[in-house]
């Protein structure tokens, strides 16, 4: 219930049961964490941000440690998320994640603004290339 404004015990279990559904984790309603893998913590994290209902979500690196597949389950929460109306701001190395994700991308390098702009643009910034690929690729 934190977060959110006060609600009973009846109502709390409802809303937790929405959000539980909503990232496919109905299923393991009563599973502690640790039992559940990395994938499902993950989303788990998630849901309970999205119980406060915030307008705006802040992900760090949500797909690291993930295998193709999950980082596809993963990619359509993010998208399920996003069609909420809720805000998505993530910090990701997964550039194709990135660029089927992303509106706007600011890459930044030693904590300066090395570009700003739409997915592919950016990708294709010498600077961007030679900072996260090296001389060689630009």
């Amino acid at each position: 219930m934190f977060g959110a404004p006060a609600m009973n015990r009846e109502a709390a279990r409802r809303e937790a049961s929405q959000w539980l559904s909503f990232t496919s984790l109905q299923g393991k309603a009563a599973v502690f964490p640790e039992e559940l893998n990395l994938l499902e913590r993950k989303f788990l994290g998630l849901a309970r941000a999205l119980a406060s209902a915030p307008r705006l979500v802040l992900m760090d690196e949500v797909l690291s440690g993930l295998t193709p597949t999950q980082m596809a389950e993963a990619l359509l929460l993010v998208r399920k998320i996003r069609e909420r109306g809720t805000t998505v701001v993530f910090v990701e190395h997964i550039m194709q994640a990135v660029i089927d994700l992303a509106d706007r991308v600011v890459v930044l390098s030693y904590g300066q603004v090395l570009a700003e702009g739409k997915p592919r643009d950016v990708m294709r910034d010498p600077e961007v290339i030679r900072a996260y690929l090296g001389r060689a690729y630009a």
